[in-house]
C-alpha cells in the first residue's frame, strides 16, 4: 500500500510504514524518470455563467438563424440617366472570321452616261504579208485598137481588133 503525505508543499510518499526523505533545499535534483498515466478523472459539473469584467453584461451571443424573406416590394422610381462615359481603349484585333455564303444576284442598275473618247493609241507594229492567193481563172479576150483614119467628114474612126469601129468625133484641126 502507497500513501501520500505533504508537508509544507513537500510531498513525500511513504512505502509500508517506512519514511524515507532527502530533501535537498538549497539545489534542483536531477530530473527522474517520467511516471505512467494516470487514469482520467471524473468530469465535474458546469460552473455558473462568467461576467463580462466591471459592467456586470455578459459577451454577446452568436447571430441567430436568418428568417424567412419578406414578400417582393413595389418597384422604385426610375433613376436619372447618368452621364456618357469615358469611351474605352481600342481592343485587340480579332480573329479572321469564316468566309460568308454567297449573296443573291442584285438589281441591274441604270446605265451610265457614255465616257468620252480616250486618247489615240500608240500605232502598232506591221503584219507579216498574207499568203499568195491562188490563181484565177482567164479572162476573155481584151478588144484592142488595130487602126485608125479620119473620114471625109473630118472624124475619127477607130477600127477594132473585133471588127468593129467607133466615131470618136470629129476633130477640129486637121
Amino acid at each position: 500500500m502507497r500513501t501520500i503525505l505533504a508537508i509544507v508543499g513537500i510531498i513525500i510518499p511513504i512505502t509500508l510504514g517506512v519514511v524515507s526523505l532527502a530533501v535537498n533545499l538549497n539545489r534542483q535534483g536531477k530530473q527522474g524518470i517520467q511516471g505512467i498515466q494516470g487514469e482520467q478523472g471524473i468530469a465535474g459539473s458546469q460552473g455558473s455563467q462568467g461576467r463580462n469584467g466591471v459592467d456586470g453584461i455578459g459577451m454577446p451571443g452568436a447571430n441567430g438563424i436568418d428568417g424567412k424573406n419578406g414578400v417582393q416590394g413595389l418597384r422604385g422610381l426610375t433613376g436619372e440617366t447618368g452621364s456618357q462615359g469615358a469611351t474605352g481603349a481600342t481592343g485587340a484585333q480579332g480573329i479572321q472570321g469564316t468566309t460568308g455564303p454567297q449573296g443573291i444576284q442584285g438589281l441591274t442598275g441604270v446605265t451610265g452616261a457614255t465616257g468620252s473618247q480616250g486618247a489615240q493609241g500608240i500605232a502598232g507594229i506591221n503584219g507579216q504579208d498574207g499568203l499568195n492567193g491562188i490563181d484565177g481563172t482567164n479572162g476573155t479576150n481584151g478588144v484592142s485598137i488595130v487602126g485608125a483614119h479620119i473620114d471625109s467628114s473630118c472624124h475619127l474612126i477607130l477600127e477594132m481588133s473585133d471588127g468593129t469601129t467607133i466615131d470618136a468625133g470629129k476633130i477640129n484641126h486637121y
